[in-house]
């Protein structure tokens, strides 16, 4: 199967994913209000931010090794659930021990329980959204990796309703929802990986040797993004110390940040086989990049006009504060979906170094305008930052990639007629799939 259809298929599974993450949200939004909502953010980014720190990339790493090392499958398996246990565990004990100063700079407002749940958590996030999952997408068991993040959507959206609606259990059980939607989505991805690869705990002949050399390039790349996707929400949290800021900032961002499931829905294709032939990379990413910045570009004018109608209607008069926040990120959302598929192809090259220098460009350019904006446009001013920040990393990425593609910097974003061609033959498919399924039926 070809990165079109591999690639139509994960977008197919982002789209019902869309409508769970809406649902969930529509409950969660309604039922806390604007400051139970920021509690709620600040606790699942607690959540995100260790569970990236702790598997020190080996997501990563083991979706550039497995495929040249496929005798040893089963025993990525089995080091998939020593790194969830003992550095998930690891990592979560000093945060749990110096909670007190950081709940007074940047988790203010995040209850002891709810910090408790969100650590509790840590390990089975890096096992469903990190490592088990790499696994499948690696071998290409895509259906099984789309599922995953079904699995998670659909649970956290039933839990939710039952646990934040009926029984009325507020933060806690939205947080509660959350944790037990990524123990369910583990679960099955433990289960498809020992069904296709087995399971054994035989690191010899240089299996850690191998994904540790690759693991610390991409390790450095992947904290450098975490804070520099998520360092605006603690700084927004820190410097207006209001967890109602943050619930507006967050349903900004939430919804800005779903059109990042355009890229996604290529990225791990193209890192798999980038791995497997760098030509493969000069070749497709920066045309695939093309098709990532219309159907970006489509969504992101269409977010535009529709994002007042919708937020007020979905959550309430309460969140219309959310509305220019998102406006003002969405031109830096469109470049950040292109500095993920530049990231990936570096990434598939072995060079995850660049991601690296890319990202940290980005948290500096965060920082400081976070810093000068936000004590005077408030989320405005994190929202302006962020598109400031995502265009720079998207720039320096581009950059490296010419270096090492042979094509010019910018033809990531040279939108020709061929390309304009090309979405318009993807659109008469799809929409030939749908009328050609309602006509069968």
């Amino acid at each position: 199967m070809g990165l079109a259809k591999h690639s139509a298929q994960l977008f197919a599974t982002k789209t019902v994913l869309f409508v769970l993450v809406t649902g969930t949200a529509i409950v969660n939004n309604r039922m806390l209000g604007p400051s139970g909502k920021g509690q709620y953010a600040i606790a699942l980014l607690v959540v995100g931010t260790v569970s990236i720190i702790a598997p020190m990339g080996m997501g990563t790493a083991f979706q550039y090794c497995i495929n040249k090392r496929r005798d040893r499958a089963g025993a990525f398996v089995g080091l998939s659930l020593v790194i969830a246990v003992l550095m998930g565990g690891l990592l979560s004990i000093p945060v749990w021990i110096f909670r007190a100063p950081l709940q007074a700079t940047i988790l203010k407002h995040v209850p002891d329980y709810t910090l408790a749940l969100a650590l509790f958590a840590v390990p089975f996030a890096m096992l469903g959204g990190n490592l088990l999952s790499a696994i499948l997408l690696a071998r290409l068991k895509v259906a099984q990796f789309s599922y995953l993040s079904l699995i998670q959507g659909a649970t956290m959206l039933i839990l939710s309703l039952v646990l934040v609606y009926w029984q009325r259990m507020g933060l806690n059980g939205a947080v509660w929802a959350y944790v037990l939607s990524l123990v369910a989505q583990a679960s099955v991805a433990f289960y498809w990986v020992v069904r296709f690869e087995g399971i054994n705990f035989d690191f010899r002949g240089g299996l850690i040797r191998e994904t540790s050399g690759f693991s610390w390039k991409s390790f450095l790349s992947q904290i450098a993004m975490k804070l520099q996707y998520r360092l605006d929400f603690y700084m927004v949290n820190y410097l207006l110390m209001s967890s109602a800021m943050v619930g507006l900032y967050s349903v900004a961002s939430q919804y800005c940040e779903l059109l990042l499931y355009i890229p996604e829905s290529v990225r791990g294709i193209v890192l798999t086989k980038v791995s497997a032939d760098a030509e493969y990379g000069n070749k497709n990413t920066a045309a695939a990049a093309r098709q990532v910045v219309i159907a970006m570009g489509l969504a992101g004018v269409a977010a535009f006009f529709l994002a007042k109608p919708l937020i007020v209607a979905m959550f309430g008069s309460a969140f219309a504060g959310a509305i220019m926040p998102l406006r003002w990120l969405l031109p830096g959302v469109i470049m950040l979906g292109v500095c993920n598929m530049i990231y990936v192809d570096l990434a598939g090259r072995g060079m995850p170094e660049f991601t690296t220098l890319s990202s940290a460009l980005g948290l500096v350019l965060t920082v400081v305008f976070d810093l000068l904006l936000i004590p005077v446009l408030k989320i405005n001013g994190a929202a302006i930052a962020s598109s400031i920040a995502y265009s720079g990393s998207a720039i320096m990425a581009m950059h490296f990639f010419a270096r090492l593609s042979g094509q010019k910097w910018w033809s990531p974003l040279a939108i020709g007629r061929d390309d304009l061609r090309l979405t318009a033959s993807y659109l008469r498919k799809g929409f030939d799939a749908v009328t050609g399924a309602r006509r069968a039926a």
